[in-house]
């Protein structure tokens, strides 16, 4: 929690949280009695209303979170998995691994059970068994002359192999639409409609886990037993989260944002539903709770720019981050102090387990580094917004990756992932530029783009991929968005050619930044921006994931 230590008339130093600077302390008693007053001055709404007369502020009164104390309430016997439950589990794990390795590669029953395994979100556990098997498939569809006329199988195999970065001929979306109204069978209607509606590649794996196990349970052919592993590992995951989300949400609730901040966004729980997209895994317990951490500072920053800095003072929290030093923390007005400190804090903290855990500490140089990318990013558009200035489609879609903060997520989930991932050859990979993720970063910037183009039209934002669009053109609203949503669909377009051209890059590498785009469909897939603006529809699926267990 930030605290701020009594001042002594002796003292020339300064306790902040776990950090000490010198200051000038005439300087600093005249901001001691703003900063430490700044949480009671007045109630949130007062203090907006009373602020949106400063034309140098651009305010939006974002909507109270919907989760409120939830997660503060589960007790550690709660989220405790079971001796029994780890039992069960591995027992069903190596029947199923045993019926995995056992079915002919070749065989279409094979890539059933895969492309089952996948959906039902348990293909963790048989990494290296699945990407033999599919590896063995593609080798046997390069030799064989087989012409199956079987749609099903057809657009099985090709969809396991692509998504594994095999180049394989497409089977179309048309063929599917023109097969859905003559359906008969209700769950294969149903799993053609969420194809069409949001493709699994699209598809964040954890969501669509919840949704296929009730799907494949009305399907009279399941295997009971891969059934109950799927359930039953689901509900173990979701323990580990509901354990996590415990935590952060008394990380969150010390920071007392909701009053030192007041006009920040709450949403804690749906960043922490950024991350289980990006890692779900439950050995990356440590990536998540410290990736969350750093959403959420993303996502304070983000409004600092965007809903209530003013440009000077912005200059002054863009210098602080590109220095990155406690020392100018005096430079600050008292509520980004807030931030600041919160910042410098979680990175510390980062760098002190890698050393207990001695591994190289070079990983958060990069960090750090994308923070500095970002805010310099945020402060372009800052000067343009101050200057009035709408530029060209291009400048501001080199901008715009940038702000997106695909690299800022995924360089930052290097710091929790294993020792053999955390390789200067893989972070470089990551931070050069690496085409599936500026493609990811485009694919979130458009999106959110058009979900929130007119809202931020009337709070005087800055100029959107829209606006820019609109201005550059001379186009429509209604056209540009038509225009911009096929810039999304060649970006998706560029992801699947680095899965299938770019071998070089480890294909985790790959992932991370194909899990920011499925994540970004998901938020704002429906031309609303489920972040910012989160409806019932949103806490439902998320209610799913991190709150109702699934009956075994």
């Amino acid at each position: 929690m930030f605290s701020v230590a009594p001042i002594f008339p002796n003292s020339q130093s300064t306790i902040i949280g776990r950090r000490t600077y010198n200051t000038n302390i005439n300087t600093y008693q005249a901001n001691y009695l703003s900063f430490r007053l700044w949480p009671n001055l007045c109630s949130r709404r007062t203090k907006l209303r009373s602020q949106a007369m400063d034309p140098s502020r651009h305010l939006a009164d974002f909507e109270p979170t919907l989760w409120g104390d939830h997660f503060l309430s589960y007790t550690p016997q709660q989220t405790e998995i079971s001796t029994q439950e780890k039992v069960e589990v591995d027992e069903l794990k190596e029947m199923i691994r045993k019926t995995l390795v056992e079915t002919p590669d070749h065989s279409t029953q094979k890539l059933v059970l895969i492309d089952t395994i996948q959906r039902l979100g348990v293909a963790y556990h048989f990494h290296n068994e699945i990407e033999i098997s599919i590896q063995n498939s593609f080798d046997s569809q390069l030799q064989s002359e087989n012409n199956d006329d079987n749609l099903h199988v057809v657009s099985l195999r090709f969809r396991l192999l692509r998504q594994q970065g095999h180049y394989i001929s497409s089977v179309t979306t048309t063929r599917l639409e023109s097969l859905l109204p003559n359906l008969t069978n209700n769950s294969l209607k149903i799993q053609v409609t969420e194809a069409l509606s949001q493709p699994i590649r699209k598809t964040v794996p954890r969501v669509g886990a919840r949704k296929y196990i009730h799907i494949y349970e009305n399907i009279k052919s399941h295997n009971d037993l891969l059934l109950k592993f799927a359930k039953l590992n689901f509900n173990m995951l979701q323990k580990v989260h509901q354990d996590e989300l415990n935590e952060i949400s008394r990380w969150w609730k010390d920071l007392d944002i909701a009053n030192k901040l007041p006009y920040a966004k709450d949403r804690f729980v749906e960043s922490y539903f950024w991350i289980i997209g990006l890692s779900v895994e439950p050995q990356y317990s440590r990536l998540r709770r410290m990736l969350t951490k750093v959403v959420n500072m993303n996502s304070i920053v983000d409004d600092t720019y965007d809903a209530y800095g003013t440009h000077d003072e912005l200059v002054l929290l863009t210098n602080a981050i590109e220095r990155w030093d406690i020392r100018v923390m005096d430079s600050l007005p008292p509520y980004m102090r807030i931030v600041y400190q919160e910042l410098l804090n979680i990175y510390d903290e980062a760098e002190e387990v890698l050393a207990k855990e001695g591994k190289s500490n070079s990983v958060i140089y990069y960090a750090k580094n994308e923070w500095k990318k970002l805010t310099a990013a945020y402060m372009k558009e800052s000067d343009w917004l101050n200057a009035g200035y709408i530029p060209k489609c291009d400048e501001y879609m080199k901008n715009a990756v940038i702000t997106a903060t695909c690299m800022l997520y995924v360089t930052n989930s290097l710091v929790g992932m294993d020792k053999l991932y955390m390789t200067k050859e893989n972070i470089e990979w990551l931070t050069n530029g690496l085409l599936v993720a500026r493609s990811a970063g485009a694919i979130c910037r458009c999106m959110d783009d058009i979900s929130d183009h007119e809202v931020n039209q009337q709070r005087g934002h800055v100029a959107s991929i829209v606006d820019c669009y609109i201005k550059e053109y001379g186009v429509s609203k209604e056209e540009a968005y038509v225009e911009i949503r096929k810039m999304v669909t060649n970006a998706w377009k560029d992801i699947n050619k680095e899965f299938l051209f770019h071998k070089e890059v480890p294909f985790f590498v790959l992932e991370l930044g194909l899990n920011f785009a499925q994540l970004v469909d998901t938020t704002f897939g429906d031309g609303h921006d489920e972040y910012t603006s989160p409806k019932s529809e949103t806490k439902k699926m998320l209610s799913l994931l991190l709150v109702e267990s699934i009956n075994i």
